[in-house]
């Protein structure tokens, strides 16, 4: 009895030094994903942005943020297809630190995202979930502005009616 209380004695302690090495570097992952994510912020040319916010993510494939500035460099660079493919992983990402902010700014932009790839259906879908994320009037007058927009390149007239009629009340008509 006594050899089986110490041999479960040493596995424990094994097991606590596994996880407290596996916490250790895991810590260590993020403090390089941020590093890199700071470096990606502070870059100048896009070629070091993109680099920076690859490693950032390569070091923590889930970082909201570097997925998301490397979605918006890659559209301001007019890469939509790319520039979806992370903006879709950021917005995909559910986390207890998630911002509202955060998840308005990922999906504006895949919005504008969808909309030059032609995907207006999804790029309408995006720009609904941003008026579901904000109660701002100044913000939800611009929004259904856009709105109205989109659903007048659809075709459909009665409901972009709707969407600016929603916009005037949001922002005036002086505005």
């Amino acid at each position: 009895m006594h050899k089986n209380s110490i041999f479960y004695q040493i596995i424990g302690e094994i097991l606590v030094s596994v996880f407290f090495v596996q916490m250790a570097e895991a810590q260590n992952s993020r403090q390089q994903a941020i590093y890199w994510f700071k470096i990606g912020v502070k870059a100048e040319s896009i070629k070091e942005k993109i680099e920076a916010y690859e490693k950032a993510i390569n070091f923590d494939p889930n970082f909201m943020e570097a997925l998301y500035n490397l979605g918006v460099v890659y559209r301001q660079n007019e890469n939509y297809e790319t520039a979806e493919r992370y903006l879709q992983r950021a917005a995909s990402i559910q986390s207890s630190y998630s911002r509202t902010e955060m998840q308005l700014a990922i999906h504006y932009e895949l919005f504008q995202v969808k909309r030059k790839l032609g995907k207006l259906k999804d790029s309408e879908k995006s720009l609904r979930r941003c008026l579901d994320l904000t109660n701002e009037p100044r913000r939800l007058g611009r929004l259904w502005t856009e709105l109205g927009k989109l659903l007048y390149d659809q075709k459909n007239f009665e409901e972009a009616i709707e969407a600016f009629s929603t916009a005037i009340q949001f922002t005036g008509v002086n505005e």
